[in-house]
């Protein structure tokens, strides 16, 4: 699939995106700033930031963040969620946005092809686990935020909510879902210092 129309696809999520994500692990937050030594005053640009989810960690702690989200109904709903002047949400991609040179101390963004871009040192990496009960339909609504099961046509989707139920109550009607989030830090080459990619 091509960036531009799965961002197209999230974007015509950004409701179920935003209440039924889950955010991130504090200790991941917390790895992040530790490591990255962000402080009052840091300036971090978030790459693919959706509707603000880990923006939101990172929110009320002197950080000036710019959220570049390419869905414009992500980013509008990131800039309805923070009142904070210090984050901003842009509905651009990076690739098409303008960012100065060296001027933001950190980068959060997807951790793909990080060793391979030969800009970067080999990631550290950190793994922090965790399970969330749902009932049957607050998982159908998290599934729905997937943009290969969002595609899929009401019947097949009518059909998973049935089998959903049928699962759920072999397990006293709830559904356990077991979540993992990796953090990549990495060192860039050509300039030095943290860059953090989530």
């Amino acid at each position: 699939m091509d960036n531009q129309r799965e961002s197209d696809i999230y974007n015509q999520m950004a409701d179920y995106y935003d209440k039924y994500r889950p955010g991130y692990p504090n200790e991941i937050v917390s790895a992040i700033i530790q490591k990255a030594k962000l402080g009052s005053g840091s300036r971090l640009l978030e790459i693919g930031a959706g509707s603000g989810k880990a923006t939101e960690q990172f929110a009320n702690r002197g950080f000036t963040i710019l959220c570049l989200e390419p869905g414009k109904d992500l980013a509008r709903a990131g800039n309805a969620r923070f009142e904070d002047d210090n984050i901003r949400f842009v509905a651009s991609s990076f690739e098409d946005f303008c960012v100065k040179h060296d001027y933001y101390d950190r980068t959060k963004a997807i951790a793909s092809g990080i060793v391979k871009s030969g800009l970067f040192s080999e990631p550290e990496v950190s793994r922090s686990y965790w399970d969330k009960t749902y009932s049957v339909d607050e998982y159908y609504n998290y599934m729905l935020t997937s943009h290969v099961f969002y595609q899929k046509t009401n019947e097949v989707k009518q059909a998973c909510y049935a089998e959903l139920s049928q699962i759920a109550s072999n397990y006293d009607g709830v559904i356990k879902r077991q979540y993992v989030c990796e953090l990549y830090l990495a060192k860039r080459f050509s300039v030095g210092g943290w860059k953090v990619v989530r």
